[in-house]
């Protein structure tokens, strides 16, 4: 898993899609990953701070609008489509760079004529899957845990912050969703007690991440706890989406 990742050493990291300084929510543990790694592939469609600094190898790959594929809903349905743009430079769509990359190093026929023959072999494979939306969890407790002192932190990811392509989308994020959106929430009693009620900007804390944000007042945020955004550079230092935070004024 990720904690696991970021704390062992290997000869290769291979990175697809990924921004860790974003989509990991990592904090200050995404430095270990550049320490930890040998060699660092990324496979992507955009650059970013961490492929600039880190990446040994990138391979441009072309965006989902520029590459044909299938999903699969809940449903078991699958859902090919077609790419509605051609791939700009020398990028390439994704199963054709892992399929390379697959005739390089691993046995066997990895030719496919196009998504496509990828599909239909991977269907074939799944023929005998049985859908099965249940979830394996059990709770052991008998009864809910004690109300924590400590300020929690509520994680929320802007609309336009979900992926690399709408981060950056100029537009999307010039809008009025966004500067609404990049900011520290909590309600009115709770800025009263943490003494910044008045403040126009906070300074958070979790672990040894800290980010700067402005404050807004919002009462729909629950007693003991702040909504931060997620997904965006100004917090690119804090780390997980929950768990307990220090806030106190800044300006």
């Amino acid at each position: 898993n990720l904690s696991e990742m970021l704390g062992a050493t290997h000869k290769l990291l291979l990175l697809m899609g990924v921004d860790p300084s974003l989509d990991l929510l990592a904090g200050p543990g995404v430095k270990n990953l550049a320490g930890n790694n040998d060699f660092i592939i990324a496979i992507d469609s955009f650059s970013n701070d961490f492929i600039a600094e880190s990446a040994d190898l990138v391979l441009p790959m072309a965006t989902f609008l520029e590459t044909s594929g299938t999903f699969v809903n809940i449903e078991g349905l699958w859902q090919p489509f077609k790419g509605c743009a051609a791939a700009v430079g020398q990028s390439r769509p994704g199963w054709k760079i892992l399929a390379a990359l697959g005739r390089l190093l691993l046995p066997g026929d990895m030719e496919y004529a196009d998504s496509s023959a990828l599909r239909n072999e991977l269907k074939e494979q799944c023929r005998q899957l049985q859908l099965d939306n249940q979830v394996g969890i059990r709770v052991k407790a008998n009864k809910l845990p004690t109300r924590p002192r400590a300020l929690q932190k509520i994680a929320v990811t802007p609309i336009y912050a979900s992926d690399a392509m709408l981060r950056h989308a100029d537009a999307l994020q010039a809008t009025e969703n966004m500067r609404q959106a990049i900011c520290l929430r909590l309600n009115q009693a709770q800025a009263d007690k943490l003494g910044v009620a008045d403040a126009t900007q906070v300074h958070i804390k979790q672990g040894e991440g800290t980010a700067i944000l402005p404050l807004v007042i919002d009462e729909l945020v629950p007693a003991g706890c702040v909504f931060i955004p997620a997904g965006v550079k100004a917090v690119a230092g804090l780390s997980g989406l929950y768990g307990t935070v220090d806030v106190e004024k800044v300006s």
